[in-house]
């Protein structure tokens, strides 16, 4: 402002910069499975914020003339009910995995937020007066309070107390947790902080310690208080730095063994062609399985997940191509080890909805084997068509073996799997 002073000017700059922070997120995007860049990078997303200045500096609620001619006024409150409308459908309709929520979406969502602001904030306009109520105006006070507590308040509850065993129950009661914390903040921490004439801290402070205190007993009060915040302070500063160099066994593992998987892969396509003819051959030679030798590295197998020798030679002849998700990624190296002709695609957040390119993919470079394991539904819920949509993509020729997602509140999932599946 001190530069180019006038606000016109000031807004085509913001405009600009919000506009190449929205290019530079569909630039950097990398795809579905790693989207932490460009949803968590401040450049990414500074987009959003940028035009909610610039929205600040061309229509200054404050200096908007409260009479306005009749058809604007109805253009206002149209843009704003209409911008109300696109942001509740956006809402339920982009997904968090989708290419065309960074290369567009989230820009679209944030131009028609600045619409709605922008109808809220006139005077001439209603939208202001409809949205206005005491729930509303109870939970806009407290809203950055229930931001703040939600994700603390979730993961102790659901740490001690099994979801699945009531839903409804147990998320009405931590909404209920959620309120009364968010409230009390409110009442006792946020607004009175707010209000506080910070000048008299040291007085206060001095008067705390004093040997005859006006506040007496009252003053052991803010002892535990001042302890938590010390310690706060304390795992906040030396937190980032320990998280950073510690990862959960699960984390290690995956990333080990995806590392493993790779390399696996490329020899696994290789014996795929060998392996089907020795298969073939396999089931004339039956009579022959006491003189078959196991590998050192099969009675290695044979003792650590207590297989036949049968199954072993079984396993030693089967094409297998396994698709799924992070739980795939963490059971490769068991999965690779029992049956050496394996080639895993799998991805960490990886969805039914994606499956379809993967298996594309896979029969493009001639990786789609007889025998087709599939573990998806850990990220998402998978509707009947995304089911036969996969089925029928892989084909008749081959079986499909589809490892069922166990989820205690959806009774019929498992058996609805089961009948699709066997080959």
């Amino acid at each position: 402002m001190w530069v180019f002073r006038q606000r016109k000017t000031i807004f085509y700059i913001v405009l600009a910069t919000a506009g190449i922070s929205a290019i530079l997120m569909g630039i950097l995007y990398a795809g579905p499975d790693n989207t932490n860049r460009v949803y968590y990078g401040t450049d990414t997303r500074m987009f959003a914020i940028l035009l909610g200045v610039a929205l600040a500096f061309i229509w200054p609620a404050t200096k908007l003339k409260a009479e306005l001619p009749q058809r604007e006024r109805y253009l206002i409150n149209g843009v704003g009910f209409v911008s109300l409308a696109v942001i509740a459908w956006l809402f339920v309709t982009l997904s968090g995995q989708s290419t065309i929520t960074y290369r567009g979406g989230m820009l679209v969502f944030t131009l028609f937020s600045a619409l709605l602001v922008a109808a809220v904030a006139h005077p001439a306009g209603i939208l202001n007066r409809v949205l206005t109520n005491r729930l509303f105006t109870w939970i806009g006070k407290r809203s950055y309070g229930i931001y703040l507590y939600q994700f603390p308040i979730m993961i102790f509850y659901e740490a001690k107390v099994t979801i699945s065993a009531h839903p409804v129950l147990n998320a009405l009661i931590e909404a209920a947790l959620i309120l009364i914390v968010s409230d009390l903040s409110y009442r006792y921490l946020e607004r009175p902080m707010r209000r506080y004439n910070y000048r008299q801290l040291p007085t206060l402070l001095r008067e705390l310690v004093a040997k005859n205190s006006v506040y007496g007993l009252r003053r052991w009060v803010a002892l535990p208080a001042a302890v938590v915040v010390v310690i706060a302070l304390f795992g906040a500063a030396t937190a980032p730095s320990r998280q950073s160099a510690k990862q959960t066994a699960l984390q290690t593992n995956i990333k080990r063994n995806q590392k493993a998987a790779d390399k696996r892969n490329a020899a696994a396509l290789k014996k795929q062609k060998a392996a089907e003819k020795r298969a073939a051959e396999q089931k004339k030679q039956a009579q022959a399985l006491a003189k078959i030798k196991l590998t050192k590295r099969e009675i290695a197998v044979h003792r650590e997940y207590g297989l036949t020798k049968r199954q072993l030679v079984t396993a030693r002849n089967l094409s297998i191509t396994a698709i799924g998700d992070s739980v795939m990624v963490d059971v490769s190296k068991d999965l690779q080890s029992v049956f050496p002709n394996t080639y895993v695609s799998a991805a960490v957040g990886r969805q039914i909805w994606q499956a379809p390119k993967q298996i594309q993919a896979l029969q493009a470079k001639g990786a789609l084997a007889d025998n087709v394991v599939i573990n998806l539904g850990t990220n998402s819920p998978m509707t009947d068509a995304q089911i036969n949509s996969v089925i029928r993509m892989i084909g008749p020729k081959r079986k499909i073996f589809w490892v069922n997602t166990h989820v205690p509140t959806k009774l019929g999932a498992s058996s609805q799997c089961d009948n699709l599946t066997g080959g």
